[in-house]
């Protein structure tokens, strides 16, 4: 045998076997299989569990390293998603399309802790040149979503990057507690935390570099990001990623001081109604382990009311492990070296289009109920009549529609204020990127008066969706198509090297530069259907920054 065939034969981590690939992790062997695209082949590994099942006496424990397993393990299905209620993917967020292909037939179950790997066009990975990772964590208010809803395909392939998901307990198994060791909440962020110790321990047998980790997210997913970058004791001396990608992420952390208080009093209502309140705090754990997944749901759901306009009742809270107990400051600790891109899309607030009615005009006073409740949960302390100032400042009495500028109102406060301020705060020796996703779909779900894409649109191009137009209404156009590309591109650069630029400085070719966000120029890049030079901006909505970044926080 030549030295060369020698080596090849020591280094293939990924064999084939009838076109099945095969896989030696730190808990036994797991068996792929490819999947061909219109970008290529792929090798996807699903249903791969990272933690042992939490149920039983694990319901509500920091989750444990999963088994062993002997012989081969099929990764060819995705695993059961965590318990939840599909009503919000199902009326308010995806195409009906989308829905049937994505999530109508997910299974769920409490054992629930698995991941997906999605490996570019790779047999045999390099040992000397192995693959950055990306490691994706869905949105959904702690309380719905799953890894299942985002393929990563077509990112893996496009940006050449392992891309993967990954479920995370949710709603009450995620995030009840009632401020104690016994119920100490936060089990999804666990979750999170044992997902890249998972990477650390195993991507290398993939082709991945443990070295090279990106943790991103959405919604609920970017928020993870954002804490786990600046605000976590957990992660200050374990470098367990390297850089973080987040849409539509920081918003929460400006209500950080009640989000225990919330979370609290929650748990206890939620308790009383399963009939588990009790002195000895042992003794109401135990009762409500005993319950069952069905019983459980089913009175979070009563306490917590079945409408995406409920407020979310269970939420992460500075446990002084997962989050800082007290924030003194932003970011709260070095994070020099440490990259990031984040952004909004135009119109992420159009989650909420319908709180005061869809096509006829809004409702004025639960409008402002609804912006009153947002600022409470953001400003907590603000004065009353400072919700006034905030809807003098966006609405006016000759208004032909008032939808939108609600929908900007919101918009402004909850998503792009609270990223806009964390952007600027960064360090000038770390590299941060900073977008807003403008383009509204043509398969969009939103009313005409939704102005730009919504919540959780941009992920369609984020992941390469619009590849795909079986998970449409209409085929997405060629632009939409080539603009999925362009920004699974920059994705790919980024994760890589910390640049989502190209090595010729472009995004792609022929196509603007990405510069870095500073406190000076404050530049930013806005994703559309056509890209040049134009959509590079600077100072975006100075006055409505400086309204909810400056003023508003002088009437706390």
């Amino acid at each position: 045998m030549s030295s060369a065939l020698y080596l090849l034969v020591c280094f293939c981590f990924i064999y084939v076997v009838s076109k099945q690939f095969i896989v030696q992790t730190n808990n036994g062997k797991l068996r792929g299989f490819a999947a061909e695209t219109v970008l290529g082949r792929a090798i996807q590994f699903l249903g791969v569990p990272y933690a042992n099942p939490p149920v039983g006496p694990l319901r509500w424990k920091q989750p444990e390293p999963p088994d062993n397993w002997d012989g081969v393990r099929s990764a060819e299905y995705f695993g059961p998603s965590c318990p939840q209620k599909f009503t919000t993917q199902l009326t308010h967020i995806y195409p009906k399309e989308f829905v049937r292909a994505r999530i109508q037939n997910q299974k769920i179950n409490e054992d629930c802790l698995f991941l997906n790997i999605y490996v570019p066009t790779m047999v045999v990975p390099n040992r000397y040149d192995p693959l950055p990772v990306f490691v994706f964590k869905h949105g959904g208010n702690y309380e719905w979503g799953s890894g299942t809803e985002y393929n990563g395909t077509f990112l893996a392939l496009q940006g050449n990057i392992i891309v993967i998901s990954f479920n995370y307990r949710l709603n009450i198994f995620g995030f009840l507690s009632n401020g104690e060791p016994e119920l100490g909440g936060n089990y999804g962020m666990f979750d999170t935390v044992r997902v890249l110790e998972w990477v650390q321990t195993n991507i290398r047998a993939f082709g991945g570099d443990p070295s090279r980790v990106t943790l991103g997210g959405e919604s609920a997913g970017g928020l993870t990001v954002d804490i786990f970058l600046t605000l976590s004791p957990i992660m200050r001396n374990r470098r367990l990623f390297r850089r973080g990608i987040a849409s539509a992420g920081p918003h929460l952390l400006r209500g950080h001081k009640i989000l225990k208080e919330i979370t609290v009093k929650n748990t206890m209502g939620i308790v009383s109604l399963l009939n588990c309140s009790h002195p000895s705090r042992q003794q109401m754990v135990s009762c409500l382990r005993q319950k069952t997944t069905r019983e459980l749901m089913s009175e979070f759901y009563q306490y917590k009311g079945d409408s995406i306009f409920s407020a979310n009742v269970l939420l992460p809270y500075g446990d002084g492990i997962i989050l800082d107990e007290e924030i003194t400051g932003y970011p709260g600790w070095d994070v020099d070296g440490i990259d990031y891109m984040l952004g909004t899309c135009r119109r992420d607030s159009s989650t909420w289009f319908g709180v005061a009615g869809n096509e006829s005009e809004p409702n004025v006073e639960i409008a402002k109920g609804f912006t009153k409740g947002l600022v409470e949960c953001l400003y907590p302390g603000a004065p009353d009549f400072m919700t006034d100032v905030a809807v003098f400042e966006y609405t006016s009495p000759d208004m032909k529609s008032s939808h939108d500028a609600w929908l900007e109102l919101w918009q402004d406060l909850f998503f792009l204020a609270p990223a806009w301020e964390h952007a600027l705060l960064w360090p000038d020796n770390s590299s941060v990127y900073f977008y807003e996703f403008v383009h509204k779909p043509s398969f969009s779900i939103y009313p005409h008066y939704v102005n730009g894409a919504s919540h959780m649109e941009e992920l369609h191009f984020f992941f390469g969706d619009v590849l795909d137009s079986s998970l449409f209404p209409t085929k997405p156009t060629e632009e939409e198509v080539e603009l999925s590309k362009q920004v699974m591109t920059a994705i790919g650069n980024f994760v890589r090297s910390g640049n989502p630029n190209a090595q010729s400085c472009s995004v792609w070719s022929g196509k603007p530069h990405w510069p870095r966000i500073d406190d000076v120029r404050r530049q930013y890049l806005e994703w559309a259907v056509e890209m040049t030079s134009a959509n590079v901006k600077r100072d975006l909505k100075p006055r409505k920054m400086e309204f909810w970044n400056a003023l508003f926080p002088k009437s706390l």
